[in-house]
């Protein structure tokens, strides 16, 4: 890609090689990335959630007492969204440095739980319905598609929790850039 192709956001690359960055440092740059992902977080969180209660919403009478735990989990999967989407998407970027680590926390938090309650939520309806939920107009494969692509993307639901865990047993050690 040519060099004027290129969205620097103020970096430059000197004739010697060096990099040279506005922000003033690493720390502040990968801050500066990842500041947006509150709003990412925020939207998938309403996707997840809306998945989950639909398919809770696809249950025949003789399902019903199958999918309580399905509806419960799709209630806290809402209420965590709503919750979560008031503050992430109303926080300001910052100085143009992005949301600081204790700011992405919660967002990030936010999206591994709807993520999980709205996988064992659209699953347990999937058993509930048997043969049924294998159909396509129910579209419970998709909604389960979707809610294992979000385990991963957006961050990883296993290791958000972890590294929550480690930033509250260290501190703010653990918030420091490596650089």
């Amino acid at each position: 890609m040519p060099h004027r192709g290129w969205l620097a956001d103020g970096a430059s690359i000197a004739d010697d090689g060096s990099f040279h960055d506005l922000l003033g440092g690493p720390g502040a740059r990968t801050r500066r990335s990842v500041g947006m992902n509150s709003f990412a977080w925020g939207a998938v969180t309403v996707g997840l959630a809306a998945a989950a209660r639909a398919s809770a919403a696809l249950a025949h009478l003789n399902q019903q007492r199958l999918l309580f735990d399905a509806a419960a989990d799709a209630l806290a999967a809402t209420a965590v969204t709503r919750r979560g989407t008031a503050r992430s998407w109303h926080i300001s970027p910052g100085a143009g440095t992005g949301l600081s680590a204790a700011e992405m926390r919660t967002p990030a938090l936010g999206k591994a739980t709807v993520a999980v309650l709205a996988g064992t939520a659209v699953t347990r309806c999937r058993t509930a319905c048997g043969a049924l939920g294998f159909f396509p107009e129910h579209r419970l494969i998709d909604y389960q598609a979707l809610t294992s692509a979000f385990q991963s993307a957006g961050g990883d639901d296993r290791l958000i929790p972890h590294a929550e865990a480690l930033t509250r047993e260290e501190g703010d050690r653990a918030l420091r850039p490596l650089s």
